[in-house]
């Protein structure tokens, strides 16, 4: 089954946003134990503990919280590289972007009470959102801080914060509300989805673990099963284009689960010393 989000090319780096700074680290592949930055982009605001999101177009997305907006890249990212262009956030803590088959863009804001900004259509230059979706009827359990957003192979999107896992079935509009709501047995922080629309949440209760939830998601779902990664929080995920799975954790220790991804997969510790926090692939 191929990854999801398809990567635009054979990829050729893996880059890596700061824990808590302004740079984003590029490493050639393959990764090694010996692996080193091949070289560092570094951003004139803070992109604190952001995760990064490379689409199918070949464009890197980065939320910079700093300036309250998304920096676009085109790829392969150089030391001299600057945004193509930008988007506004409605809120000051974009933490995490999506994009669907449509071309159009989601991102996740931290901010107090949490929310998603909607870019319908396709993202080719700078604007605001089209519509921004708060905590409509989720309560005091869902959307707080959608740390991870991501968007399934037939549409629904997906977002992860500290409390709960909610779905939302599109058209999404500002009066979109959840379809599905699962608190999971661990504190969640990243998710990603895979080409067959199972849900990967990594969490942050300081045990490593991360849960794996199959379709049809429902507010009564539970975890198909659970796989020990580390044993501290799990920041950034994304899938390489072998349907890979990689991890960093808080101690910026990557890790790697081999497709295909079962309930007896484990995670094997790829590189660490790293001060990494959100991970995507790319030429």
């Amino acid at each position: 089954m191929p990854p999801h989000p398809p990567s635009c090319a054979v990829a050729g780096h893996l880059y890596l946003s700061s824990d808590n700074g302004s740079t984003v680290a590029a490493y050639s592949l393959p990764i090694t134990s010996s692996s080193a930055p091949a070289f560092t982009v570094t951003f004139g605001a803070g992109i604190e503990q952001t995760e990064l999101y490379a689409d199918s177009r070949c464009r890197l997305f980065v939320p910079v919280t700093d300036t309250e907006s998304v920096d676009v890249y085109s790829l392969p990212l150089k030391p001299s590289s600057s945004p193509a262009f930008a988007l506004t956030t409605s809120q000051p803590l974009p933490k995490s972007v999506a994009e669907d088959a449509g071309g159009n863009v989601y991102v996740g804001d931290a901010d107090a009470g949490g929310y998603i900004d909607v870019y319908n259509g396709q993202v080719t230059s700078a604007r605001a959102p089209s519509a921004t979706i708060s905590n409509n009827g989720i309560g005091a359990d869902g959307l707080v801080q959608p740390y991870g957003i991501a968007v399934a192979p037939n549409g629904d999107l997906y977002a992860s914060d500290a409390s709960a896992v909610d779905q939302f079935m599109p058209p999404f509009t500002a009066a979109s509300a959840p379809s599905a709501t699962v608190t999971p047995n661990h504190n969640n922080y990243d998710l990603v989805v895979d080409g067959t629309g199972r849900i990967f949440v990594g969490n942050q209760s300081g045990n490593g673990m991360l849960d794996v939830f199959t379709q049809p998601f429902t507010s009564s779902s539970a975890a198909a099963f659970s796989i020990d990664v580390s044993s501290t929080y799990l920041f950034g995920m994304a899938f390489d284009g072998s349907g890979n799975l990689w991890i960093v954790d808080e101690n910026g220790a990557i890790w790697k689960i081999l497709h295909p991804i079962t309930a007896s997969s484990t995670a094997t510790q790829v590189l660490t010393g790293t001060t990494g926090y959100g991970i995507a692939f790319g030429p």
